[in-house]
């Protein structure tokens, strides 16, 4: 979108700058504007909750199509709607969510790697700590959640929150924020419906060529084959539980007097 306005306008833009003119107004470079913004404000005021879901989708949010204006108020911007359409609000969140792990969240692995603040083996071990713990989010406070993470390699955590002291949380806050605005939408379906609108948007980002190239390469990609795994124990339940319901509801078709007694039953299986 920014190389097509810029053709327009007779000014290319540079993709290595900091920043950039649209409108009369300037903005942090995509994929820099979300890590600057995790960098230096408190993870509270990373995701806001709204009092009302939608049911209109972007249809593409990922963090390319996020903009941040320099402005004393911090302005987001959402572009390219060019795929909105109506559809269930876990297919925006989910693609955020993923988008966010291939472009911002890979550069947290690859400097604990970098800097030998952790070993290889460690770092995907906890690459699948966050994603277990991410699995289990329920109304829990956001201190519990990182507690859960403390508590299981307390090491771990405080060699990486000493080099990284707001960075590190405010990237977990930002998956778990999203987690929970999932969770708020329909807190009985989120521990079946969401895992499984992860899963397939992990498995789908890896058709993307960036996947294989710096700096994304290998972290980038990493984490979405770890999303995937981990999801995919909570879309394998889900399948059974869609199995069961249709073989108990097989079960309860009975006939009485030529009257076909039909249990309740949706085309989800819920």
């Amino acid at each position: 979108m920014l190389s097509f306005n810029g053709s327009l306008l007779n000014h290319a833009y540079n993709f290595d700058s900091d920043d950039f003119e649209l409108m009369n107004a300037r903005f942090i470079a995509p994929l820099k504007n979300l890590r600057g913004l995790l960098w230096e404000i408190g993870y509270e005021d990373v995701i806001i909750p709204v009092p009302q879901i939608s049911p209109m989708l972007h249809g593409d949010l990922h963090t390319n199509n996020i903009l941040i204006e320099i402005d004393d108020e911090v302005l987001v911007w959402l572009i390219d709607f060019n795929d909105a359409k109506s559809g269930h609000i876990y297919f925006d969140l989910a693609k955020l969510e993923v988008g966010f792990r291939r472009h911002v969240f890979y550069e947290l692995f690859n400097k604990l790697i970098d800097e030998n603040i952790l070993d290889e083996t460690s770092v995907i071990q906890l690459a699948m700590l966050i994603e277990n713990a991410l699995l289990q989010v329920t109304e829990e406070k956001f201190e519990d959640f990182i507690g859960s993470l403390r508590n299981y390699q307390s090491d771990w955590y405080e060699k990486i929150y000493t080099r990284f002291p707001i960075y590190f949380e405010n990237l977990l806050y930002f998956l778990y924020r999203i987690r929970t605005v999932a969770r708020s939408y329909n807190p009985d379906r989120f521990k079946y419906h969401y895992p499984v609108a992860v899963f397939f948007h992990s498995l789908a980002s890896l058709k993307y060529e960036d996947t294989e190239d710096d700096p994304w390469y290998p972290w980038g990609k990493r984490l979405s084959l770890y999303c995937a795994q981990n999801n995919r124990k909570s879309y394998a339940k889900f399948c059974h539980k869609i199995r069961y319901q249709s073989r108990t509801v097989a079960r309860s078709m009975v006939d009485a007097n030529d009257c076909h007694l039909i249990f309740p039953f949706n085309r989800h299986g819920l």
